[in-house]
């Protein structure tokens, strides 16, 4: 097949699939359709992410995530208090790169105060990551990079304050930084130490969407110049501190809409 027919083909069926998906009467964006709340899918719910970690509620309290596109990442999280309006859960997870050259693994903790029209997210997640580079010699482009590995604890902070505009409309504002000190991964390029994050959450029938910038704390360490062509060092070393990031997110509810859907 050739390649426009193949990208024509595949748009064709993601809009068909949004028109589908949008069709029908609004429904609510759930508190447990974030990965960091300390809300749970409702049991039965699919959310189908197309890169994020997609989510199955297998029971109200127990959510399974599943990511494979940049690599497996999985986690499983567990309500552990359901108290009215605040909810607490944990979440065993862990991730690699398809090379296995990058992994880490820790325990999430997320917790949910639900207000009328306002919720607050706290949590956090401590754990181990380990980052492995291979051995690159280049005189050509002058690089030079010996083999070297690091593993070592990090302990991640998140808050954040929801508006909900409408129970379809969901503004989302907060911040993840890691608070241990860290030596420099070999060879590393750093995003998110810290990242700050506002974005719009829409619920159509069935879809979803994400629309919003990161400002993200950008680190270029001198191992990782040092894997980049000279001409490219300069520009490189030159970008500021801070960077924001455009972000869009597409997600499919499936299956159980709601906790009173019985459809």
């Amino acid at each position: 097949m050739q390649p426009r027919l193949f990208l024509a083909c595949v748009c064709s069926f993601l809009a068909l699939q949004c028109h589908t998906a949008m069709a029908g009467d609004p429904t609510p964006v759930d508190p447990g359709e974030f990965e960091h709340s300390g809300f749970n899918l409702p049991k039965g719910a699919f959310d189908l992410h197309p890169i994020a970690k997609s989510s199955w509620g297998i029971t109200e309290r127990v959510t399974a995530n599943l990511g494979l596109v940049t690599g497996p990442a999985a986690s499983v999280k567990v309500g552990v208090v359901r108290i009215d309006k605040f909810a607490l859960g944990l979440a065993p997870e862990a991730r690699s790169g398809w090379n296995f050259h990058t992994w880490q693994a820790g325990l999430q903790a997320g917790g949910t105060v639900d207000l009328p029209h306002v919720r607050f997210d706290f949590g956090g997640e401590f754990g181990v990551a380990h980052t492995y580079v291979k051995a690159v010699n280049d005189p050509d482009n002058d690089i030079y990079i010996a083999e070297s590995s690091l593993t070592q604890p990090f302990l991640l902070v998140m808050g954040g304050v929801q508006w909900v505009a409408s129970p379809q409309t969901v503004l989302r504002c907060g911040g993840i930084g890691n608070v241990l000190p860290s030596a420099s991964a070999p060879a590393s390029l750093s995003f998110g130490n810290p990242t700050f994050s506002l974005n719009v959450v829409h619920g159509a029938h069935r879809f979803r969407y994400s629309l919003g910038v990161d400002v993200a704390h950008f680190v270029v360490t001198d191992q990782f110049l040092a894997r980049m062509p000279e001409s490219s060092r300069g520009f490189v070393g030159s970008l500021p501190t801070w960077l924001p990031f455009p972000t869009i997110e597409l997600w499919w509810r499936l299956g159980k809409l709601h906790p009173g859907h019985t459809e």
